[in-house]
């Protein structure tokens, strides 16, 4: 178990121990720093664990929620990640491919089953690498930009109770968003065509997706 997860399952503990009021307030600044996902998470989870001893203690005291946390938790918040150092951009980088691999891995093993699947009935026709690299880069790029997108709702959401009345509409906006990443990946795979054409077989596609999945699990490891 590394250090981050030992801090995480200390602090899963330590939170049974407080007060309905004090954990609710406590909970929302816990996803707003963990939706800061280019701190470094090992500093965060410390700091975490700091805040939550000294609200145990003040606990102890007599100290109500609105003392210990102030009128504006979402400042108490912000003032809490200005204080914590930010992950170091080859962490960041390495950290974005490991998220990259995972869908690669996954096109890849569906492409292969299809295309074993259709053997029984048709020849297999050749892929477009060109088109194919401009669609998963095009696509993983808008996937990275609504992912921070994403995490910044939910960090408004954890300290706007009035933004949580806007769900309907955030969700017709992601689904909206989903269907956008998916053309940006499917339309230049049909439609442009640049670079060679190549038939994979099947089976190269499914041994291929295994590995790389298998790779992207270690480095997921490493860099979370």
């Amino acid at each position: 178990m590394s250090r981050t997860d030992a801090l995480i399952e200390m602090n899963n503990e330590k939170r049974a121990l407080l007060s309905p009021s004090n954990l609710k307030e406590y909970e929302r600044v816990l996803m707003y720093l963990r939706c800061e996902w280019r701190l470094q998470s090992e500093a965060t989870e410390e700091v975490l664990n700091d805040l939550i001893d000294h609200l145990l203690e003040a606990q102890s005291q007599g100290v109500t929620t609105e003392e210990f946390f102030g009128e504006d938790t979402m400042q108490f918040a912000e003032e809490l990640v200005d204080e914590l150092p930010r992950e170091h951009n080859r962490n960041i980088m390495m950290f974005l491919f490991t998220i990259t691999l995972y869908p690669l891995a996954m096109i890849l093993i569906f492409d292969g089953i299809s295309n074993l699947i259709t053997s029984f009935f048709t020849e297999q026709k050749p892929m477009n690498i060109g088109g194919f690299a401009i669609g998963f880069v095009s696509m993983m790029l808008a996937f990275y930009l609504f992912l921070d997108k994403v995490l910044r709702d939910i960090q408004k959401e954890t300290i706007d109770i009035d933004a949580k009345r806007k769900n309907i509409g955030k969700f017709f906006v992601y689904w909206l968003c989903c269907c956008v990443i998916f053309a940006l990946y499917m339309l230049p795979l049909l439609f442009l065509k640049v670079g060679p054409q190549v038939i994979v077989p099947w089976y190269i596609s499914i041994g291929l997706s295994l590995v790389i999945f298998l790779v992207a699990r270690v480095l997921f490891k490493k860099f979370s």
